[in-house]
């Protein structure tokens, strides 16, 4: 992985105290990461910004996980994309995987190294995949 590389992380999620507990979690890993608890704000903001890792709640109340990140997919096909979910509704999030709008499903509550280990394995990926 390239050292001079920063990455973008998106990170959406209705309930705010989430969002600061992932942005406890990540800060300190080197990122550069933008906040949202609104996912019709954020989907607006990706179309001004690139990110290489967008991770989303499931249930918000303008736009479900899924939607919102396929239609991230949608502006940005090279991001990577995260679903952050407590409630595992397995015929949408097989549907989700099945047409490439999520990478990989974090269930809450997650495990803080294992979620900073996935977010750099995939990021890693990214890098390796440009390089290819």
């Amino acid at each position: 992985m390239s050292s001079d590389k920063i990455f973008k992380i998106m990170l959406v999620d209705d309930e705010k105290p989430i969002l600061d507990s992932l942005l406890r979690n990540l800060k300190k890993q080197g990122y550069h990461i933008d906040t949202f608890t609104s996912s019709v704000k954020a989907l607006d903001h990706c179309s001004q910004e690139k990110y290489d890792l967008v991770i989303s709640d499931y249930k918000m109340p303008d736009i479900d996980g899924v939607m919102f990140l396929s239609l991230v997919k949608n502006i940005q096909p090279d991001s990577v994309r995260f679903l952050l979910t407590s409630h595992a509704e397995a015929e949408q999030l097989i549907d989700a995987i099945d047409k490439s709008y999520v990478h990989k499903f974090i269930l809450k509550p997650w495990d803080p190294a294992e979620l900073r280990f996935l977010i750099a394995n995939h990021l890693s990926e990214v890098v390796a995949d440009k390089n290819e």
